[in-house]
């Protein structure tokens, strides 16, 4: 049976819109669709049709949901084709790196009907620059929500000291490496969000990246303020003793680490802090609990601001969305759907070709 992963190359944060889609440049690519077009072209379910026949052909995959619509897509993967396919348009740009030999651009725009845009080219402008405006004071509230982050950690530094105890850092470093032999000399390194913060909320995709025998730790502490420099920490040892890993960072603070898989050992490093996690990830999975740090009964108030903050953006990034969803009814109307389904026909055959000769 096919194994299916879903996560996010891109994340709505206190950064702004942060992009890890260099990361499908790493996967030393044999085909790289890089699908180009506007709204309502219908690169999300192009890439939804071809994702099902792969999955059919009981071939493992990977989609890349979309931090603007988590129930569409920004991209596919099929790892053991090494074949990816990308939404390549604004704020995720990708442009060909060795065109025709492994990139090939899909312009889905060339089946727009031109004279049935003109008529709406004062709404399209409009309705634009009202999504961009949504998004851009929904970072504005999520980069407001960090710095109330850091206020805690100072505050916290300030009475506790040093937040990453040496030697709970050890403990925690011993406990979950121990025994561990040495793995590659240049171990993979793999970088993703496994959450999102979406216009439906806080998305997360944990259990389809985590099975039942996955060995998991989870970092408990006030908002992950010690965990985060912990996680930092096992990543560098686990780098150093040839570990490869996949590195799930935090859709907030995207410099910081959620999540850590190491998928030679099926060991996973989780932290559990609020606001990014529930109780649903320690629950569902036979883990074990390591408290780092015990603030949370100090500071609520720096919980509750946070909480405000992510919601506020939150729904101006549903806010945005509203208004791309009025932008796509416009575009639906002067696309060729016909033309799109020969296209399809064509990459499919392509993928089909390679599963014969690998």
């Amino acid at each position: 049976m096919a194994k299916v992963k879903r996560m996010f190359l891109g994340s709505n944060s206190s950064k702004g819109f942060y992009s890890l889609f260099e990361q499908i440049r790493s996967e030393n690519l044999d085909r790289y669709f890089i699908i180009k077009g506007g709204p309502g072209t219908g690169k999300s379910v192009f890439m939804k049709r071809i994702g099902e026949h792969v999955e059919s052909m009981d071939l493992n995959i990977e989609y890349y949901h979309c931090s603007s619509d988590c129930n569409s897509l920004d991209g596919v993967f099929v790892p053991e084709l090494k074949v990816a396919l990308v939404d390549g348009t604004a704020p995720h740009v990708v442009e060909p790196k060795y065109p025709v030999l492994i990139d090939e651009i899909l312009d889905f725009a060339q089946f727009l009907d031109r004279d049935k845009l003109l008529p709406y080219r004062d709404d399209i402008f409009n309705i634009s620059q009202e999504a961009s405006l949504y998004f851009k004071r929904a970072y504005l509230y999520l980069k407001q929500a960090a710095i109330v982050f850091e206020e805690c950690k100072i505050s916290a530094s300030w009475k506790y000291g040093s937040l990453t105890n040496k030697r709970i850092t050890t403990e925690v470093i011993e406990e979950i490496l121990k025994e561990v032999n040495m793995g590659n000399d240049t171990p993979k390194i793999r970088n993703f969000f496994a959450s999102g913060i979406t216009p439906q909320g806080i998305c997360q995709y944990y259990d389809t990246l985590l099975t039942g025998d996955t060995k998991v730790y989870c970092l408990e502490g006030y908002l992950g303020i010690g965990a985060k420099k912990i996680m930092a920490k096992i990543v560098d040892t686990a780098y150093s003793l040839g570990l490869d890993m996949e590195i799930y960072h935090c859709p907030f603070m995207p410099d910081t680490i959620d999540m850590l898989i190491m998928p030679t050992i099926n060991v996973a490093v989780i932290n559990t802090a609020y606001p990014y996690h529930s109780d649903i990830l320690k629950k569902a999975y036979n883990s074990h609990t390591i408290e780092i740090d015990n603030y949370q009964n100090e500071w609520e108030i720096g919980v509750d601001q946070i909480t405000n903050l992510i919601d506020k953006a939150i729904d101006d990034i549903g806010k945005a969305k509203s208004a791309h969803d009025a932008l796509e009814n416009i575009y639906m109307e002067a696309m060729d759907f016909e033309r799109i389904d020969t296209l399809y026909e064509n990459i499919l055959d392509i993928i089909q070709r390679k599963n014969v000769k690998e």
